[in-house]
């Protein structure tokens, strides 16, 4: 697998707790992952499931709400049109934009940072890029089907959902000017 990355990307990528300003806030297994969604503040990430859905706190990481009603055609609290979910926990009442299966897609830059994918089937990557510096950090690799990836509207949150798995890293750097463009105050 090295070898593989090595041959798509001169020099190795870097592990995310290496020298980095992101760090890991989220590495849960969500079986049937279908859909993620920011709260407008960026305090919070739903993900929507085949067994229903979870709220993550993006201060602390921790799963925060859960409500195991399955998604469905005849949900009401999921509008595939609109892709849009109603929140739960801290965000009851509140429909939040989602992005995964039924479309929609992150950023995948921001600022002086982007994210893409490398490879294929069990040798792909996500990887993170600085555009100034020229480092690159391995987020994650051999992962199942990739439901959506990018940043959150401010950039402070990166977001990797697949199948099986949430991954989401917050860049601690509040001082980046990257990270300062467009941040709700």
């Amino acid at each position: 697998m090295i070898h593989l990355l090595a041959r798509l990307l001169p020099g190795r990528p870097r592990a995310i707790d290496e020298n980095s300003s992101w760090r890991r806030i989220v590495y849960a297994s969500v079986g049937g992952l279908y859909e993620v969604g920011f709260a407008s503040d960026e305090s919070a990430l739903l993900a929507v499931s085949e067994s229903g859905r979870g709220l993550f706190s993006l201060a602390t990481g921790e799963l925060i709400a859960r409500d195991d009603a399955p998604v469905g055609p005849n949900s009401e609290w999921f509008d595939t049109d609109q892709r849009i979910a109603l929140g739960i926990g801290s965000l009851t009442g509140t429909w939040i934009p989602m992005v995964g299966l039924e479309g929609g897609q992150l950023n995948r830059s921001h600022g002086e940072w982007r994210v893409e994918l490398r490879g294929a089937g069990r040798d792909e990557s996500a990887l993170l890029f600085h555009a100034r510096t020229g480092d690159k950090w391995l987020v994650e690799r051999h992962f199942s089907t990739v439901r959506s990836y990018g940043f959150s509207p401010s950039g402070r949150f990166l977001v990797l959902a697949t199948g099986s798995t949430l991954t989401v890293l917050s860049n601690t750097d509040r001082t980046a000017p990257s990270l300062m463009r467009n941040t709700p105050t």
